[in-house]
């Protein structure tokens, strides 16, 4: 029988809902879920807190039956968040060894002088994550920290993520509220791209693109490191956009047409909009391809944005898997090949959507991050000016 070693409690800040998830550890390296809930609340919008009061009850309500049912008191909470504005910064430092051995404390001086870069050029910001992307020993890169190798020059590339304080102190307000403690902040698409790389051995290079409403992230993972992030201030709400004013269509009309249409299966240019589309627009004849082509070359202009014009991603060639995560089901089951047609004939793209258990990945890699830990994250706590230095390098170092 394993032996319980602790027990963890998971919130997840999503778009219009909370996401909760208690589980405990065992000493046969086991995540045991306890219980998990999912609560729809307005106030909660990208992310983004917008009523204190009703996040509070929520929360509060959620935690009592979960405390209850498991008989346990929570003091601590792991956050994840889907903030829509944080910053990801890649770095680089250096150090000359006068043909010397790499120590801990070279290390340590780089690792020093960008913690202290990025405070002075970005004010009012926290860091929650560091990743190590690169390291490079006179001109060879290496797979880990060349400790103990002796090199004449090193240099050493890292990735930065960062949320406004002010975020950070709305979170921290409502958690305090509940009489809960932050233990750890993790980024959703962090959490995210972890739970595909727990479900393959051999995933450790690619490039991961979820599709919301009003907007969309993307998410580039290479070595197992989570190099770079971006955000686009536009989802799938665009394509009905356009459908709506190219067609002269209600946008409750494009949303059921694309609710009740499989455009993967028009192949007949004979095929006209059903009369029942146009309840509150005067009829008129509007090939179904016609409305395909639009939507379409609207796809293709947002898969062009996030990859092919993108100059943060001119690496991403040598990795062809994409994992594209749409926020709504009817698209992705009726738009699905228009959406796989957009990449270039050499990507390996996937689409999907979340299902009502796919909602908890996030907590429950998140879960994976605290148990086990991950070789490629350098720092493991939230990073504010007063924190203490030292505590950055623990899981670099062990």
């Amino acid at each position: 029988m394993s032996s319980i070693l602790k027990k963890e409690l998971f919130i997840e800040f999503e778009d219009k809902h909370l996401i909760f998830l208690a589980v405990e550890f065992t000493e046969n390296n086991e995540i045991k879920i306890l219980d998990k809930k999912i609560s729809n609340i307005e106030e909660i919008k990208e992310g983004y807190i917008s009523n204190l009061d009703s996040i509070i009850i929520l929360i509060q309500n959620n935690l009592n039956e979960i405390e209850k049912k498991i008989n346990f008191i929570f003091k601590n909470v792991n956050i994840i968040t889907n903030f829509t504005n944080y910053d990801c910064i890649n770095v680089s430092g250096f150090k000359k060894l006068n043909n010397s051995q790499i120590q801990k404390d070279d290390i340590s001086f780089i690792l020093n002088n960008l913690k202290r870069l990025i405070f002075e050029n970005e004010n009012n910001k926290s860091i929650i994550h560091i990743f190590n992307s690169k390291f490079n020993l006179d001109n060879v890169e290496m797979n880990n920290i060349p400790i103990g190798l002796f090199g004449n020059f090193y240099s050493h590339q890292l990735t930065f993520f960062l949320l406004k304080d002010n975020d950070l102190r709305n979170i921290k307000q409502v958690l305090n509220k509940c009489n809960l403690n932050i233990s750890r902040i993790i980024l959703g698409s962090f959490a995210q791209g972890m739970s595909l790389i727990n479900e393959s051995d051999i995933l450790n290079s690619f490039l991961k693109i979820d599709i919301k409403k009003n907007f969309s992230n993307l998410s580039y993972f290479e070595n197992h490191s989570y190099r770079y992030s971006q955000q686009f201030k536009f989802g799938f709400d665009v394509i009905i956009n356009d459908v709506s004013k190219v067609c002269s269509l209600s946008r409750d009309n494009v949303k059921l047409l694309l609710k009740e249409i499989n455009f993967d299966n028009i192949f007949n240019d004979n095929d006209y909009l059903a009369e029942k589309y146009f309840l509150k627009n005067k009829f008129r004849k509007i090939r179904l391809n016609h409305i395909r082509e639009i939507i379409s070359a609207r796809v293709k202009e947002i898969i062009d944005i996030f990859i092919l014009k993108n100059i943060n991603l001119l690496s991403f060639k040598k990795n062809k898997k994409i994992f594209i995560n749409l926020d709504n089901e009817f698209l992705k089951i009726n738009l699905k090949n228009i959406f796989l047609e957009s990449f270039s004939n050499d990507s390996e793209p996937y689409l999907n959507y979340k299902t009502q258990d796919e909602l908890f990945q996030s907590c429950l890699s998140s879960a994976e991050l605290i148990f086990k830990g991950w070789s490629k994250e350098a720092l493991p706590i939230i990073q504010t000016k007063k924190s203490i230095i030292s505590r950055i390098f623990s899981s670099i170092f062990g």
